[in-house]
């Protein structure tokens, strides 16, 4: 009998309190030791509808302390890979967080593969963060005519949206610290037949013209406040860590701002799996809820996907990972504010006047 495809998932802390917020106390002395030696540690398995098993191992350092020595992350991530293929028999790796950044996307994760002839495929799982994204779209009904910003433009989910939206012929800001980059994606978005932005720019300030935000960057911090957006805008936050900061002033009644702060969010059903730092539960109906990119991961081992999927996104793959969600099951999670259920606020701004 072929055993069950195991889907190995890593990620890195979003802040060094995570040692103890997202372990019991009989783990606390543990984790301490493992950050240490060897830098990271893994859960029990567990079961994926009984036809897979799944693992999640987490790099004991923060996003600040990624970005601050990313050669030393990138020399973690990669001995992560180590462990998932040799020590738990892996066949599929997903990358969580800032591990696709500092590993140009995935692709020296998969170097690192290839040299050594592990049969362990990965995937940055960043296809299924863009079908969490664009049925979040969907959920918060945007309107055609309404202008879409981008910040992150040219990063790797960035461009895949930059540039299907272009197609769909949508006003767009694009935002992103170096503006050379900006530019050539303009010039891609046009050489496909897109509609040229609106706007290609570095000043976050930019933003405040638009309907819609969407923040996929691998910044550590919070980026965007209430001060940069106008009245009445949505936000799709998808980004891990989170780039939208929590104020009160989001709040304010007259504000009417919506920020989603789960956009990259799907329901699991038959998944069984605590994890805090991985955003996942048990429902009572059966589900779990965790990001879009581990659920790729699943999905992918499900399938037991031969390729891997690292790098510039494709958007075929991005239309098959939508129709394995669909036909398993997985669904936007409910958005949610800052914790709060956004349902009734959106069906009420989707109502006609």
């Amino acid at each position: 009998m072929n055993r069950k495809p195991v889907m190995v998932f890593i990620s890195n802390l979003r802040t060094l309190s995570d040692m103890v917020d997202l372990y019991p106390p009989e783990w606390h002395e543990r984790v301490r030791a493992a950050r240490i030696s060897p830098g990271y540690i893994a859960s029990p398995p567990f079961d994926i509808n009984g036809v897979a098993t799944g693992y999640l191992v987490l790099m004991l350092r923060s996003g600040e302390e990624v970005m601050k020595d990313p050669v030393f992350a990138v020399d973690l991530t990669l001995e992560m890979t180590r462990y998932s293929a040799e020590d738990l028999d892996g066949d599929v790796i997903g990358l969580g967080s800032l591990t696709t950044s500092i590993t140009k996307g995935g692709e020296l994760v998969v170097k690192r593969i290839e040299e050594r002839g592990w049969k362990i495929r990965a995937t940055h799982g960043d296809t299924g963060s863009i079908a969490a994204i664009q049925d979040c779209i969907d959920v918060v009904g945007l309107r055609q005519d309404q202008t879409i910003a981008v910040i992150g433009a040219y990063g790797i989910i960035g461009s895949a949206l930059s540039r299907s939206f272009a197609q769909e012929d949508r006003r767009l800001i694009l935002v992103g610290p170096k503006l050379d980059k900006l530019q050539g994606l303009e010039d891609r978005i046009v050489a496909e037949g897109g509609r040229r932005p609106d706007v290609v720019t570095p000043d976050l300030a930019a933003v405040s013209a638009a309907d819609c935000i969407i923040t996929v960057t691998s910044h550590p911090a919070s980026l965007l406040a209430p001060e940069h957006v106008k009245r009445g805008a949505v936000i799709i936050d998808p980004a891990i860590p989170a780039n939208v900061k929590s104020d009160p002033l989001w709040h304010e009644k007259d504000r009417d701002n919506i920020v989603v702060s789960n956009a990259s969010q799907v329901r699991i059903p038959g998944v069984a799996v605590r994890s805090a730092m991985f955003g996942t539960y048990d429902d009572p109906d059966g589900c779990a809820t965790s990001y879009a990119c581990f659920a790729e991961t699943i999905m992918n081992a499900v399938h037991r996907d031969a390729d891997p999927h690292v790098g510039a996104i494709d958007s075929a793959f991005v239309r098959l990972t939508r129709q394995r969600f669909a036909a398993a099951g997985y669904a936007h999670a409910a958005p949610r504010m800052f914790g709060a259920d956004l349902g009734q606020l959106l069906v009420r701004r989707r109502a006609p006047a």
